[in-house]
């Protein structure tokens, strides 16, 4: 028979083949995802005015520890006559995404061993657990992570019909979109167990005004 004890296994490995551990570091890592989205709509109008306003929530959990999202949408879509010869209108759509949470890493997850946990006895996560300098693939899991983003976007509208120049007609068009990310994420156990921490803002802003003069007639 195999002599373990003579093999070059590390200390961990050999105790938990002594107390009997089975884990199964991949069941613990993952689980059952799901997808779900509710929305909800309503629109309507008259001979001035049409209007459509939607909003929706998405949830998606995936198979991975921590691989969540979530979207949260509304849309709004506004036309009126404001007179026989004045339109104006807006469409807008607001998007709040959520990222937050970093998974394990899946990568050292496949390299574990079944005879070693990844926690002590009192449930605190072990940063070595395989007795070498290899981390333990769940300390990744453990970061208080947020990643948020929103974005906007906006298009306002107005159409002129030019009351004394019968076809001829002015439009002007202003868009606006808004991109904006907000992460952070903390550790104590990244940067060999000293800990490590990050946080960023980004807003990126673009906005385009056209002016559209058209005549259109036919003698």
């Amino acid at each position: 028979n195999w002599d373990y004890t003579l093999s070059q296994l590390f200390a961990p490995a050999l105790a938990g083949i002594e107390n009997g551990t089975d884990y199964d570091w991949w069941d613990a890592c993952t689980g059952t995802g799901h997808v779900f989205k509710h929305s909800v709509s309503v629109a309507g109008g008259s001979r001035i005015a049409s209007y459509f306003i939607s909003g929706s929530h998405s949830d998606v959990k995936g198979i991975v520890m921590n691989d969540t999202y979530s979207r949260n949408t509304l849309r709004a879509n506004v036309d009126v006559n404001v007179t026989d010869w004045l339109k104006v209108g807006t469409n807008l759509s607001v998007a709040f995404l959520d990222y937050s949470g970093e998974s394990p890493s899946i990568g050292s997850l496949k390299e574990t061993n079944p005879v070693v946990s990844p926690y002590d006895k009192d449930g605190n996560i072990i940063r070595n657990p395989f007795g070498n300098s290899a981390l333990n693939p769940f300390i990744y899991g453990q970061s208080d992570d947020m990643e948020k983003k929103h974005q906007i976007n906006a298009v306002l509208y107005g159409i002129v019909d030019i009351p004394w120049v019968r076809g001829l007609q002015y439009k002007a068009n202003y868009s606006y979109r808004l991109n904006a990310a907000n992460d952070a994420n903390f550790n104590p156990d990244k940067a060999n167990f000293l800990g490590e921490a990050s946080k960023s803002y980004k807003n990126d802003y673009y906005w385009l005004m056209d002016n559209i003069v058209s005549y259109n007639r036919t003698f």
